[in-house]
C-alpha cells in the first residue's frame, strides 16, 4: 500500500512533468517564430533547462545507492541542468550585446565565456567518470560521503553558472535598449531566485527535521517554478534580431564597436 509520502511525491512528480513539459513545448514553439539566431538559441536554452530541471526534480524524491538508471539520471541531471542554465546565460549575454546601442562587450564576455564552458563541461565529465569508477569497481554502490574534491567539482557548474550569469546579465540588462529582452531576463531571474531560495535553501534546511518534508517542499517549489520559466519563454515572442541596416546604424554611433554575429 502506498504511503502518504508516496502519494504526495507522485502528485508533485506529475505536476512537475506537466508544468515543465508545457514550458518545453512553449519554448520550442516560440523558437520557430523568432528570426534571429541568438534569440532562437535563448528559447532553445529555456527548453533544455526545463527538460533537465524536471528530470532532476523528479529523481530527487527517493535515494538509490546502486548504480542503476534512476540514480545515474538523478546524478547527471543536476550539473547538466546548470550547464544548460549557463548555455542560456551565454546566449542571453550575446543577445544583450546585440541590443546595446554601443555594442559593448560586457565584462569581456566574448573571451570569459570559453573559460567557463571549459570548466563546466570538464566538471561534469570528471564527476561522472570518478563516481562510476568508484561506485562500480571499488564500492559496488554510490557513496553517500564523496571526497571533498569531488563535491567541489560536482557543484562547480551550479555556483559558476549562476554567479557568472548574475554578474554579467545584471550589467548587460542595464545597457540593453530592448525592453522585451529586459522582461525576459527579469522573469528568468525570478525563476532562479524562486527555486534557489525556496527549493534550495528552505527545502534543504527542512532536512534537519525531516528528509521527506524537505523533498516534498523542495519538489513543490520546483514545480511552481515552472510558472516563472513559462513567463520568461513567453516574453521572447516579440523579440527579433537586428537587420544589417540596423546594425550599420549602430556602427555610426560607435564606429569602433564590433557587432556580434547572431550565429555566435
Amino acid at each position: 500500500m502506498l504511503s502518504s509520502y508516496d502519494l504526495a511525491a507522485g502528485v508533485l512528480i506529475g505536476a512537475t512533468i506537466l508544468g515543465y513539459g508545457y514550458v518545453t513545448y512553449a519554448a520550442l514553439a516560440i523558437r520557430r517564430t523568432i528570426a534571429g539566431g541568438v534569440y532562437r538559441k535563448q528559447a532553445l536554452g529555456l527548453a533544455l533547462v526545463a527538460v533537465l530541471y524536471a528530470l532532476n526534480a523528479t529523481t530527487s524524491y527517493y535515494s538509490s545507492l546502486t548504480l542503476d538508471i534512476y540514480s545515474l539520471l538523478g546524478f547527471l541531471s543536476f550539473p547538466l541542468a546548470f550547464v544548460m542554465i549557463f548555455y542560456w546565460v551565454d546566449k542571453s549575454a550575446l543577445a544583450a550585446r546585440l541590443t546595446d546601442p554601443l555594442l559593448r562587450d560586457t565584462l569581456h564576455w566574448s573571451k570569459v565565456r570559453y573559460l567557463i564552458w571549459t570548466i563546466n563541461i570538464s566538471a561534469v565529465i570528471i564527476s561522472f567518470a570518478y563516481t562510476v569508477y568508484i561506485g562500480q569497481l571499488v564500492l559496488g554502490s554510490l557513496s553517500t560521503n564523496p571526497p571533498l574534491f569531488l563535491l567541489v567539482i560536482f557543484l562547480s557548474p551550479a555556483y559558476l553558472s549562476v554567479s557568472s550569469g548574475a554578474v554579467v546579465l545584471f550589467v548587460a540588462v542595464r545597457r540593453t535598449a530592448d525592453r522585451t529582452l529586459k522582461k525576459h531576463l527579469e522573469w528568468f531571474g525570478f525563476y532562479l531566485v524562486f527555486i534557489f531560495v525556496l527549493g534550495g535553501l528552505v527545502g534543504n534546511g527542512l532536512s534537519i527535521y525531516s528528509v521527506e518534508w524537505s523533498n516534498l517542499f523542495g519538489g513543490a517549489a520546483n514545480a511552481a517554478g515552472a510558472f516563472f520559466l513559462y513567463k520568461s519563454a513567453k516574453s521572447l515572442i516579440h523579440i527579433y534580431s537586428f537587420s544589417d541596416e540596423e546594425a550599420n546604424r549602430f556602427r555610426t554611433v560607435a564606429p569602433s564597436a564590433v557587432p556580434v554575429s547572431d550565429r555566435a
